[in-house]
C-alpha cells in the first residue's frame, strides 16, 4: 500500500474484511489480528514439538534421548514465528509518498471467488480475485 495523498493515514488490519463466493452464497472470514496469529502459531508449534517427543520417546525404548532435538526445534520453530510476526500486518500511519507491506492470516475456506474490503481514512478499496477449484 503506498500512500500517494499529502496527508498522514492511519492503516488498521482490522478494517480489512474477507469473504468467499461459492456455490452456496458469500461467506465471512476471518482476518487474523498479529496477536491473535502469534496465539495460534504458538498454540500449534507447541502441539508439533508434542507429539514429535512422544515420537521420539516410544523410538528410544522410553529412553530422553531427544533432549537436544527438543531444545533445537523449539529454537527453529521461535525464529520462524519471529521472521513470521515481524512482516505481519499492524496498525500503523502512513506518511505522505510511504509504502506499508506486509502479510495477514486469514481462515480458510473453499470458494469461487475471493473478495477484500480494505478501508483507510474512511475510503473503500475493494478487491476481487478469481479462485482456482
Amino acid at each position: 500500500m503506498n500512500n500517494g495523498t499529502d496527508k498522514n493515514l492511519v492503516f488498521d488490519p482490522k478494517d480489512i474484511k474477507v469473504a468467499v463466493v461459492g456455490e452456496y452464497g458469500t461467506k465471512d472470514i476471518s482476518v487474523y489480528t498479529s496477536d491473535e496469529y502469534t496465539k495460534k502459531m504458538r498454540r500449534s508449534q507447541a502441539w508439533d514439538r508434542f507429539v514429535a517427543q512422544v515420537a521420539d520417546g516410544i523410538a528410544s525404548g522410553g529412553y530422553n534421548v531427544a533432549t537436544s532435538q527438543a531444545i533445537a526445534t523449539r529454537t527453529i520453530q521461535h525464529g520462524q514465528l519471529k521472521t513470521e510476526t515481524d512482516g505481519y500486518l499492524k496498525k500503523n500511519t502512513l506518511y505522505p509518498n510511504e509504502t506499508l507491506a506486509g502479510f495477514l492470516n486469514i481462515g480458510y475456506a473453499g470458494g469461487k471467488t475471493f473478495l477484500m474490503r480494505m478501508t483507510v481514512d474512511g475510503k473503500v478499496f475493494d478487491f476481487k480475485w478469481a479462485l482456482k477449484g
